[in-house]
């Protein structure tokens, strides 16, 4: 009951959309994100998805500047 619970707070969680170009040397690419900048969606991240759209991904944005680490729990993709 409580994994039900957990997975229906997740999915009330909105992440913001944005396009994103990452150029390198001649290389481009061109990505759709989702654009996770809150502690909830930070916190949520890839939870639970069973799919990711090709040329897809998510930004993590954190208000001050710092080296970062990330426990992807239950992230299935």
């Amino acid at each position: 009951m409580f994994f039900l619970l957990a997975v229906s707070a997740f999915a009330a969680v909105k992440f913001k959309q944005g396009a994103l170009t990452i150029t390198q040397d001649a290389r481009r690419a061109a990505l759709q994100v989702e654009v996770a900048d809150t502690p909830e969606t930070r916190s949520q991240g890839l939870m639970f998805r069973q799919r990711l759209a090709e040329n897809a991904g998510m930004l993590f944005i954190f208000e001050e500047q710092s080296l970062w680490s990330f426990w992807m729990k239950n992230t299935l993709i």
